[in-house]
C-alpha cells in the first residue's frame, strides 16, 4: 500500500457528505445501510493496513493483497463522489430535502456509469472484496472476527430494495461493444457508451484498475467444500517456539544432504527421529527458510514451497481430499495466474454443484505447478497419518507422492517406527536434538526466570562451573530430546533452594513416563492453592473438548474454585478482566508440562508434547473420580450465573457480542460443549443442574445464540428438549421423566423442527428411540416440509428409520417442499435397502414430485438398475407416461440402456407404444444413434417399419442421423438387416429414405440403400426423384453416384416440368451443369412456364453459366415468358443488362452465319 493511502481512506470514510444527506425525507434504505457499513469497512481496512506494516508480507502476498485494497479505496472514492454531488444538489435546491426532488438527479449521476455504481452495489462489492481479504493468510489471524461481520452485513444489504431499479439501466440508446481477452477479469464502462471489455480494467468517471479476484475466489471455494486444515497456523505456532532460540536448527540447514535436496538432484529425503527430538520445529525452520530464500536458482519466482503437518489427533479431518485441497490452496498462492485447467474445473463444479474427486485435485495441482521449475513439499510426522484399513490415508497419500513428477522435491519426517521404504526415499538422515541447540534453549529459559537465575548464580559462588555443570547435566539427561530438556529445566525452575535444586539435578530421569510422574508428584508437594490450580488446569487441558485460551481457562478456574467453595449458586460471575492471571502464573504451576501457544493473536494452553496427554489423563482420573462431573458443573454454572442482559441487543449492535465475549470468554466454550461434557461420567447432582439450565428458556436462548453451529444459533424458540436431542442427552431426559418433569415432546422451533428432527439431524439414535417411546409425532414436517423419515433417509440413518417405521404410524406419502416422498428421497440417494423396505410397507411407487418425476424416473436418470428392478417388482408403472410423455422404455432407448430394455421386454410390455408424435422406443434409440439398444429392440420384435404421425420410419431417421458428423452406420445396417422397408414414403412430402440421403449428400448411404433395393425412380409429393434432391442440395459426388446407377432419369421432370438441369441453372453451379450436360441432360428442356436452363441462368444473373450454355449450343431462339409476356432471349438479356452474355450470343450467331 502506498504511503498516505490509509489517511486518504480514513478521510473518505468519514464521509461528511454521507452524514449530511441522511436527513433527506424518503431517502432510500440502501443509503442508510451503506452509511451503517462504512465504519465496518474502515475498521477492516485499518486492520489490513496495520497487518501489512507489522507482518512484512512477501512480494507475492503484496501482489495479491494491494490491488484489493486499492480497489476498495477507489470504490470509496466513487461513493464519496456520489454523496458529495447529492449534497451539493441538496444545498442548491430549496426543495432538496425531499428525495422525490433528488431522484432524477441521482439517476442522471449513476445511470451513465452503470448498475455497478449504485451506492449499495459499490458497498456490496467492496465488502465482498474485504471478505476475501479477511480470509487471506496475511490477515486471517487478525481479521477473522471481521469475516462474520462482513458476511452478515453483505446478507442484510442484499435484502435491501435497490436505490434504482434494474430497468433504469436498460436503455436502447446505449452502444454496446463486448470483447473478451485471455483472462476475462475486468470491466470497462465509459459514459453512455458501454464497452464490456472482460479484461483487467474498470473505467467509470475516472481511470481505475480492478484486478480479478479469481486467485482469491478459488482458494475460498476450495475451503468451502473441504475442511480447511490450517497448516499455516501450525507453522506459525512452531516458528514461535523456534524463534525463542535463535540459531536452532542451523546444523540441519547447513548440512550437505539438505543442500543437495534444495539445490541438487536429491528428490526424496527421509528424516527420522525419536519423539521430542524437535522434528516438527526443524521442519518449520526449513519451510521458513525455503519461503524466504532468494537465490539465483529461483529468483524468478518459478518455485513453490508447500507443506503438511500430520497430527494423530486430527486424523478424522486429515483425509486425502482435505490434504490435496490444502496443497492446492498453497500452490495457488504463487504469483502465477490460475491455470486454465484449474479455472475450468472451478467453473464446472460451481455450475454443476459438484465436488472435485481426489484425482481431480491431483490433476489441478499438477496443472498449476506446470510452469514451476521446482516444488518443495515438506511432510511432517508422516507416522501420524491415518493408516487404518478403512480410510487407508497413508497408503493413498504415498501413492499420490509416487505420481508427482521429479520437479517435486519431498522431505518426510517420521518417528523411526514407520518403514521408510514405503516412501521410496533417495536418502535417509536422523534428526537428533543437538547439544548446542538444547543449551541455547536452556540458557534463554534461565535468563527469562530471575528466581532460577539467582539460584544458579548462588551455585556459581561455590563453584564457578556450576552453570555449565547444570546445562551439561540436563543435556545428558535429555537423551537427544528437547522435550525432556524442557521438562527437566521446568522441574528445576520449581525448586526454591540451592540444596533442592542440586538434589533435583542429580535425579534427572531419561524416561518420559518417570519424568511425567515426577512432575505430578512435585505438584502434590506445592502449597494447596498452587496444587489445586495445577491439577484443575491440567484436567481442563486434558479433558476439554478443544484447547482453551488463557482467558477461558482463567475464568473456568475461577468458577471451579467458587463451585468447590459452595458459594457460587445465585452469584454473578465477574468479568474476565477482574480475574485475569498471567500466562506464567498458569503455566509455572504445572512443572513444565503446559505451554502457551499463540494462535490468531490468542494464547491457547497445550501440553508441552502430545506424549503427555494419555499419561496425564490416567494420572488425573486416578487422583479425582469427580473430574468429569466438576468440569460439567463449571460449564453449567457459567451458563446459569453469567449476567446475560447485554446479549439482548445482539441483533442491533455487533459490538455488544464482541464485548460480551471479551468479558465472559468461557461462556462461549460452555455453550458449545456443556452437553458433550455431560455425556462423560457424571454424578447425579450435575443432572439436576443441567435440567435447571434447560428449563430456563431465557438463559438457554442466550447459550444457543453464541453456539458455533449456525444451524442451531440461527434458530429461535429452541426448547430444552431440542438441546438435549442435539447433544444426545438420553440419560438426562430419562431422569427428568422419572421425576415427572413436564416434557413438550413436540415443541417446535421457528423452522418447525421438533426434538425428533434434531435427534435425527445430529445422529442421536438413542434419543430418537426415547422420543418415540414418549409418543413423539413422527409425521410433523419442518419448514422444508420434511418429516423425520425424510431426514433419516437423507442421513442414511438405518437405525432411526427402523425406529420410525416400527411405530406403524408413519405416513409414507408425505411430500417435502420439492414434492419428494420418502421413497423418492431413498431412490435419489441410491438406498436400495431402504427402497425395498418402503415398498414392502406400501409406499406408492408412482407418486410424482413437483416436476412430475416418479421414483422410477429418478432411478433411471441416476442409473440405479437394482432400484429399477425393485420398483418394477412392486408394480411401478412402466407403460403409462408421465405428464411430459416420459416412460421408462423411451428413456432406456434414448440413453442406450440395453439392460433395461431387456428387462422390460421380458415383462411383455408393448415395445411399439408411441408417444403423442407417434414416435416409438425404436425411433428414440435410432434418434440417439444407440446401436445396442436398437439391436435389443429389434431382437425383441419391435416393429421396424412403424411410422410416426408424419409417416417417417426408423430408417428415414437413421439415414438422416448417419449424415451427421461422427455418426457410425451400425444402426442403419441393423435396420436394413431386420426388414426395414427401403422404399417407405413419408406422409405429405412422400420422401423415401433415398430422397433423404440425397438431400444429405452421403454417397455411402446412397450406395447402401441402392444396393438394398431402393428405387431411384420413386417420386415425392413434388414429383422429384432422388436425383433432383441431390442436385438441389448441390452434392456433386452424390449426383454422380445416382447418375451412374440411374442415368435414364437425367431428364425426369418434377411437377413444374423442371429437369435437374433447371435446378442446377437456378443455383449457378457451373460444375454441376458441366457434369449433367456431359451425362446427356437436355440443354433446351422447357419447364411448365416455357423457360429453359439458359433463361433461368440469365434471370438469376449467373453470367458464367449462361455463357457456358450459349457456347454449348443452347437454342437462342426459344422465347422466354417474363411477366406473362413472351420475350426473345435478346430482349431478356438486354433487360438484365448482361452485356457479357449478349457478346457471347452475338459471337455464336456470327460464327453460325459465317458457316
Amino acid at each position: 500500500m502506498r504511503p498516505g493511502m490509509n489517511g486518504q481512506i480514513a478521510d473518505h470514510l468519514s464521509c461528511k457528505a454521507c452524514s449530511k444527506i441522511r436527513d433527506i425525507k424518503g431517502l432510500p434504505k440502501a443509503f442508510e445501510e451503506v452509511a451503517q457499513n462504512l465504519p465496518l469497512v474502515k475498521e477492516t481496512l485499518e486492520i489490513a493496513q496495520r497487518q501489512l506494516q507489522q507482518n512484512n508480507p512477501t512480494d507475492n502476498e503484496r501482489r495479491v493483497v494491494e490491488p484489493i485494497i486499492k480497489s476498495c479505496q477507489e470504490k470509496i472514492e466513487a461513493l464519496n463522489l456520489i454523496f458529495t454531488k447529492i449534497e451539493k444538489k441538496k444545498e442548491q435546491d430549496a426543495d432538496g430535502k425531499d428525495w422525490s426532488t433528488l431522484l432524477k438527479f441521482y439517476h442522471n449521476v449513476v445511470v451513465p456509469m452503470g448498475k455497478a455504481h449504485r451506492v449499495e452495489t459499490l458497498m456490496s462489492d467492496m465488502m465482498n472484496k474485504l471478505r476475501v481479504l479477511a480470509i487471506h493468510q496475511t490477515f486471517k489471524a487478525a481479521a477473522r472476527p471481521q469475516v462474520e461481520k462482513l458476511e452478515e452485513a453483505i446478507e442484510e444489504l442484499s435484502q435491501v430494495e435497490p436505490s434504482l431499479p434494474d430497468s433504469e439501466f436498460e436503455t436502447s440508446g446505449s452502444n454496446i461493444n463486448q470483447t473478451i481477452n485471455d483472462r476475462g477479469n475486468g470491466f470497462l464502462c465509459t459514459g453512455g457508451r458501454m464497452e464490456n471489455n472482460l479484461g483487467n480494467m474498470f473505467k467509470a468517471d475516472r481511470d481505475m484498475n480492478l484486478d480479478s479476484d479469481v486467485s482469491a475466489m478459488i482458494p475460498e471455494w476450495l475451503e468451502s467444500i473441504s475442511t480447511p486444515l490450517r497448516f499455516d497456523e501450525k507453522l506459525h505456532e512452531l516458528l514461535q517456539i523456534a524463534h525463542k532460540t535463535p540459531g536452532s536448527g542451523d546444523w540441519f540447514l547447513k548440512s550437505s544432504v539438505l543442500n543437495d535436496w534444495i539445490n541438487g538432484e536429491l528428490q526424496k529425503l527421509w528424516s527420522y527421529g525419536i519423539a521430542g527430538a524437535g522434528k516438527s520445529v526443524i521442519t518449520s525452520i526449513i519451510i521458513d527458510h525455503l519461503q524466504n530464500l532468494r537465490n539465483r536458482f529461483y529468483g524468478d519466482q518459478n518455485v513453490a514451497c508447500i507443506y503438511i503437518y500430520f497430527d494423530y489427533r486430527e486424523q478424522k479431518s486429515q483425509t486425502l481430499t482435505n490434504i490435496l485441497s490444502s496443497l492446492l490452496v498453497q500452490v495457488l498462492r504463487s504469483p502465477h495466474a490460475v491455470s486454465a485447467e484449474v479455472q475450468e474445473k472451478y467453473d464446472n463444479c460451481r455450475r454443476k454443484g459438484s465436488f472435485p474427486t481426489e484425482d481431480a485435485y491431483l490433476n489441478m495441482i499438477l496443472s498449476q505447478t506446470k510452469r514451476l521449475r521446482r516444488v518443495y513439499m515438506v511432510v511432517d510426522a508422516l507416522d501420524e497419518c491415518c493408516n487404518d484399513t478403512q480410510a487407508n490415508t497413508l497408503y493413498k497419500f504415498l501413492q499420490v507422492c509416487h505420481k508427482l513428477p521429479r520437479k517435486f522435491h519431498i522431505l518426510f519426517t517420521s518417528r523411526p517406527g514407520l518403514n521408510s521404504q514405503l516412501a521410496e526415499p533417495d536418502c535417509e538422515v536422523e534428526i537428533v536434538a543437538q547439544p548446542a541447540d538444547i543449551k541455547a534453549y536452556l540458557h534463554n529459559f534461565i535468563e527469562g526466570r530471575p528466581s532460577m537465575r539467582a539460584l544458579i548464580e548462588e551455585g556459581q559462588r561455590h563453584n564457578t562451573l556450576f552453570r555449565e555443570y547444570t546445562l551439561n547435566s540436563i543435556v545428558n539427561g535429555s537423551q537427544g530430546m528437547f522435550l525432556l530438556a524442557h521438562l527437566h529445566i521446568s522441574n528445576l525452575a520449581s525448586t526454591h533452594t540451592l540444596e533442592e535444586f542440586e538434589s533435583t539435578l542429580t535425579k534427572l530421569s531419561d524416561d518420559l513416563a518417570e519424568v511425567y510422574q515426577a512432575a505430578l508428584d512435585r505438584i502434590e508437594l506445592e502449597a494447596e492453592k498452587q496444587r489445586n490450580t495445577a491439577v484443575m488446569l491440567l484436567a481442563w487441558i486434558a479433558f476439554a473438548k478443544r484447547p482453551l485460551a488463557i482467558a477461558e481457562a482463567t475464568q473456568a478456574l475461577y468458577i471451579q474454585n467458587a463451585t468447590l467453595d459452595l458459594d457460587i449458586a445465585g452469584s454473578v460471575i465477574p468479568k474476565a478482566s477482574t480475574t485475569i492471571e498471567t500466562e506464567w502464573a498458569l503455566t509455572s504451576v504445572c512443572a513444565g508440562m503446559v505451554v502457551g501457544v499463540v494462535e490468531n493473536n490468542t494464547t491457547y494452553l497445550h501440553f508441552a508434547h502430545s506424549s503427555a496427554e494419555q499419561h496425564l489423563k490416567d494420572g488425573l482420573l486416578a487422583r479425582s473420580q469427580d473430574t468429569y462431573s466438576l468440569m460439567t458443573e463449571v460449564c453449567l454454572r457459567c451458563l446459569i450465573d453469567t449476567p446475560v442482559k447485554p446479549l439482548r441487543r445482539l441483533s442491533s449492535a455487533q459490538i455488544t457480542r464482541d464485548q460480551f465475549r471479551n468479558d465472559y470468554p468461557f461462556f462461549h466454550y460452555a455453550a458449545n460443549y456443556w452437553g458433550k461434557h455431560l455425556t462423560d461420567r457424571n454424578k447425579g447432582s450435575v443432572y439436576k443442574l443441567a435440567w435447571e439450565f434447560l428449563s430456563d428458556k431465557e438463559r438457554l436462548g442466550y447459550a444457543v445464540l453464541v453456539m458455533d453451529d449456525v444451524k442451531v444459533s440461527k434458530q429461535e424458540r429452541v426448547a430444552g428438549l431440542h438441546m438435549a436431542a442435539y447433544f444426545g442427552l438420553s440419560n438426562l431426559v430419562k431422569k427428568a421423566v422419572g421425576f415427572q418433569k413436564h416434557l413438550d415432546i413436540n415443541s417446535r422451533t421457528n423452522r418447525d423442527e421438533t426434538p425428533l428432527h434434531w435427534a435425527i439431524i445430529h445422529g442421536r439414535q438413542d434419543f430418537v428411540e426415547f422420543l418415540i417411546s414418549q409418543q413423539a409425532d413422527v409425521n410433523l414436517s419442518n419448514a422444508d416440509n420434511r418429516t423425520p423419515l425424510h431426514l433419516a433417509i437423507i442421513k442414511d440413518d438405518s437405525r432411526s428409520m427402523s425406529l420410525l417405521l416400527s411405530t406403524g404410524n408413519v405416513d409414507l406419502e408425505l411430500k417435502d417442499s420439492r414434492g419428494f416422498t420418502p421413497l423418492i428421497v431413498a431412490v435419489t440417494k441410491g438406498r436400495a435397502n431402504t427402497v425395498e423396505t418402503l415398498l414392502s410397507l406400501g409406499a406408492n411407487p408412482d407418486s410424482e414430485d413437483n416436476d412430475d418425476w416418479t421414483a422410477l424416473r429418478w432411478a433411471a436418470q441416476l442409473g440405479y438398475k437394482m432400484i429399477i428392478k425393485l420398483l418394477i417388482r412392486h408394480d411401478a408403472s412402466v407403460s403409462s407416461p408421465t405428464k411430459d410423455g416420459w416412460t421408462l422404455l423411451r428413456w432406456a432407448a434414448s440413453e442406450g440402456r440395453a439392460d433395461i430394455i431387456t428387462l422390460l421386454s421380458g415383462m411383455k410390455i408393448d415395445l411399439d407404444a408411441a408417444d403423442k408424435d407417434g414416435v416409438t422406443a425404436l425411433r428414440w434409440a435410432v434418434n440417439y444413434n444407440c446401436a445396442m439398444a436398437t439391436w435389443v429392440l429389434l431382437q425383441a420384435k419391435a416393429d421396424v417399419n412403424k411410422p410416426d404421425r408424419n409417416g417417417m420410419t426408423a430408417l428415414h431417421a437413421a439415414v438422416k442421423i448417419f449424415q451427421q458428423p461422427n455418426s457410425g452406420n451400425d444402426v442403419l445396417w441393423l435396420l436394413l438387416a431386420n426388414g426395414a422397408h427401403v422404399n417407405a414414403q413419408t406422409r405429405g412430402s412422400r420422401l423415401t429414405p433415398l430422397h433423404v440421403a440425397a438431400f444429405g449428400g452421403s454417397e455411402s448411404v446412397i450406395w447402401l440403400l441402392l444396393s438394398r433395393g431402393a428405387d431411384p425412380s420413386k417420386l415425392d409429393a413434388s414429383d422429384r426423384t432422388a436425383l433432383h434432391c441431390a442436385v438441389a442440395s448441390e452434392h456433386i459426388q452424390a449426383t454422380q453416384l445416382l447418375l451412374w446407377r440411374t442415368s435414364g432419369l437425367i431428364n425426369a421432370v418434377d411437377h413444374e416440368k423442371r429437369t435437374v438441369l433447371h435446378y442446377a441453372a437456378s443455383q449457378g453451379n457451373i460444375a454441376m451443369i458441366e457434369m449433367l450436360v456431359n451425362w446427356g441432360a437436355e440443354i433446351n428442356a422447357r419447364d411448365r412456364s416455357g423457360q429453359t436452363p439458359l433463361h433461368i441462368a440469365v434471370l438469376q444473373s449467373h453470367e458464367d453459366l449462361a455463357i457456358y450454355l450459349v457456347n454449348k449450343g443452347a437454342d437462342l431462339e426459344i422465347p422466354c415468358r417474363k411477366n406473362r409476356v413472351n420475350v426473345s432471349l435478346d430482349e431478356l438479356v438486354l433487360s438484365m443488362e448482361s452485356m457479357a452474355v449478349m457478346d457471347a450470343i452475338s459471337q455464336v450467331r456470327g460464327t453460325t452465319a459465317g458457316v
